[in-house]
C-alpha cells in the first residue's frame, strides 16, 4: 500500500511557499552537485552557464509559471518575516559554498552576491516588462556580470558614486 504523507499547512500561502522551496532545494542540490564535480578552478563564463542553465531549469517549470503575476510576492508578503528570512539564509549559504570552493572567489561579499543573484531570479518574473524576445540574452548578460563581478575580487567596480554632471544640479523635471 502507498503511504502518502500528508501535512496541513496554516494557508494556501505557506502550501505554496513550500512547494516553492522544494523546488528552490532541488536547483540548489544540482548546483552543489555540479561544483563538485567541476572542481574547484571553474572558469567566470563556465560558472555564468552553469547558473543559466540552473535558472533555465526553474524558468521552465511550472513555479515560475505560476508566480509570473506577482503572485511570489504576494505569498511572500503573507508569510510571517523569518520564512522570508530563512529562504535569504539559504540562497546566502549556497554563495558561501561557491566562496568556500572556488578560490577565486574567497574574497567576495557572500550576502550581496547572493542578493544580486535573488534579483536576477526575481527579474525572471517580469519577462514582460523586460521584453520576452531579447529575455534570454539579458538574463545572460545579468547572470554574466555578477559572476564576473565575483571573480573581480568580490566588490563591486565602477558605481563608485554620483557622476560629476548629476552633482548639484538641483532637480530633475
Amino acid at each position: 500500500m502507498l503511504k502518502i504523507p500528508c501535512a496541513f499547512f496554516e494557508s494556501k500561502e505557506s502550501l505554496f511557499y513550500e512547494v516553492f522551496i522544494r523546488f528552490h532545494d532541488q536547483i540548489h542540490r544540482r548546483m552543489l552537485d555540479e561544483i563538485s564535480r567541476l572542481g574547484e578552478t571553474i572558469p567566470p563564463d563556465q560558472l555564468s552557464g552553469l547558473i543559466y542553465s540552473l535558472y533555465k531549469l526553474a524558468d521552465d517549470s511550472f513555479l515560475v509559471r505560476l508566480f509570473s503575476e506577482g503572485e511570489l510576492e504576494l505569498i511572500l508578503r503573507k508569510l510571517p518575516p523569518e520564512i522570508a528570512m530563512a529562504h535569504r539564509e539559504k540562497d546566502d549559504f549556497i554563495v558561501e559554498y561557491l566562496a568556500k570552493t572556488i578560490p577565486a572567489l574567497r574574497n567576495m561579499d557572500t550576502q550581496l552576491f547572493s542578493a544580486a543573484l535573488r534579483g536576477v531570479f526575481i527579474a525572471m518574473l517580469h519577462k514582460d516588462e523586460i521584453g520576452r524576445h531579447v529575455f534570454d540574452e539579458a538574463l545572460k548578460v545579468m547572470i554574466n556580470g555578477v559572476v564576473n563581478q565575483m571573480y573581480a575580487g568580490g566588490k563591486p567596480d565602477g558605481c563608485s558614486g554620483e557622476p560629476d554632471a548629476l552633482k548639484n544640479k538641483g532637480e530633475l523635471v
